[in-house]
């Protein structure tokens, strides 16, 4: 809503700690890549193609523990 106003300088992601698992014992994982350039990729469409930066945080703590497959996939993102 603001950035036709004021503009977007940056977009910081810091998420990853709710892929791990369902309920229904399933994970998100595999998909976790595919689903966040996705939204890296509209996000500079909707910009007019601009490259928007995106910051993408290594992070994957639920709590109680780290979750490298989460870490993993992050590193793809930003590689």
């Amino acid at each position: 809503y603001y950035a036709p106003m004021a503009g977007v300088r940056a977009v910081l992601w810091h998420q990853g700690e709710g892929e791990w698992s369902f309920p229904d014992g399933n994970t998100s994982i595999p998909f976790y890549y595919d689903r966040i350039t996705n939204v890296i990729q509209k996000s500079r469409q909707d910009f007019g193609g601009r490259n928007l930066p995106w910051v993408m945080a290594r992070v994957s703590f639920d709590g109680s523990q780290t979750r490298p497959a989460v870490v993993t996939e992050q590193q793809r993102i930003i590689d």
